[in-house]
């Protein structure tokens, strides 16, 4: 009798943990285990865009390490501000991803309140760009003393395009202008570097301070010429071109570029999201193409972007206060 009591017992128990097992795989396919299901990547700007350029660049060897497709989404307006605030609003399940710079920082301050900081989860950081002073290759000016002796003695008679009001661009104009004495006339193009570019090219502007990258297909073509890079150092596409600094003209402006989920992702999915973000760094064709394009390969880990966004915001928001271009807080 004592036997047949603990055979059955042992049965009980054996069944219960094959239940708890089968179970366990059941869930572990319905949802849990990140990513269940496709991953949207959100661009806030136009196709060739810096931003487009680079998340585009990502994917192949993203959806390899997902094991997922990673769906590219151009969602423009606002500088941005419509993605992002689209990724706000969207669940918090770490399936859909945005790319920015600075840029996500300041519109919060510059008339787009519906974009707070706060609501995003730093993921990556994955290049950094660097502003050119570039104007039409037909252009009066030969070099950028001379671009600036004449906006000098032309008060806002110089046309510069930028990506919209506290842009990343137009804060790299603003600093050009504070740096010189000079006053410009900022003319807004939605859509990211792209458009602004060949707003310079057809002559509708004067020049543009937009990404030194994503000019480089016009200046290639002929269309376009860099006069300065804003930067420490000269770029690896223009070695031949000098730094503001070389030329008396203390401006230096590096814009970084990071992916971004929305605040309260599971801590799961931020993981997984960086490591495969960060293998598509590290992989072969990532790496061909930035050094083509000439986007310099900048890496920070999760909790090292995020320190790093954190100062940002405080940089920024002290920075557009006292440039005279801070308008809202965010909500």
């Amino acid at each position: 009798m004592k036997n047949k009591f603990t055979a059955i017992m042992v049965l009980t128990v054996s069944l219960t943990m094959l239940l708890m097992l089968v179970c366990g795989s059941a869930q572990g396919k319905t949802g849990t285990h990140f990513p269940s299901k496709d991953i949207t990547f959100l661009i806030g700007n136009a196709p060739g865009g810096a931003n487009d350029l680079t998340a585009r660049a990502l994917i192949p060897a993203m959806e390899k390490a997902l094991g997922r497709n990673v769906i590219p989404v151009n969602l423009e307006g606002a500088n941005g501000a419509v993605a992002a605030i689209k990724m706000a609003r969207d669940p918090a399940d770490g399936h859909e991803i945005l790319i920015h710079s600075q840029s996500l920082i300041m519109m919060q301050y510059t008339g787009q309140p519906d974009v707070n900081i706060k609501n995003y989860q730093p993921i990556i950081e994955v290049a950094e760009d660097i502003p050119a002073v570039t104007v039409a290759a037909d252009a009066k000016w030969k070099d950028l003393k001379e671009f600036i002796s004449y906006a000098r003695s032309n008060p806002r008679k110089v046309k510069v395009a930028t990506s919209g009001a506290g842009s990343v661009w137009h804060i790299a104009g603003v600093k050009l202008e504070k740096a010189t004495g000079v006053q410009f006339s900022f003319i807004p193009y939605q859509g990211g570097g792209a458009k602004s570019s060949v707003a310079v090219a057809s002559h509708e502007v004067d020049a543009t301070t937009t990404s030194a990258a994503e000019v480089k297909p016009l200046v290639d073509s002929g269309k376009l010429k860099v006069l300065a890079v804003l930067s420490d150092e000269r770029h690896p596409l223009y070695p031949n071109i000098p730094t503001a600094k070389e030329l008396g003209i203390d401006v230096s402006y590096p814009v970084w570029r990071g992916i971004f989920c929305r605040k309260g992702a599971p801590a799961e999915a931020v993981k997984a999201l960086h490591d495969a973000i960060k293998a598509a760094i590290e992989s072969e064709g990532y790496r061909k193409f930035m050094e083509t394009s000439g986007f310099p390969i900048k890496y920070r880990g999760t909790e090292e972007f995020t320190k790093m966004v954190q100062q940002e915001d405080e940089f920024h928001k002290a920075l557009l206060t006292e440039l005279g271009l801070k308008i809202s807080d965010p909500r």
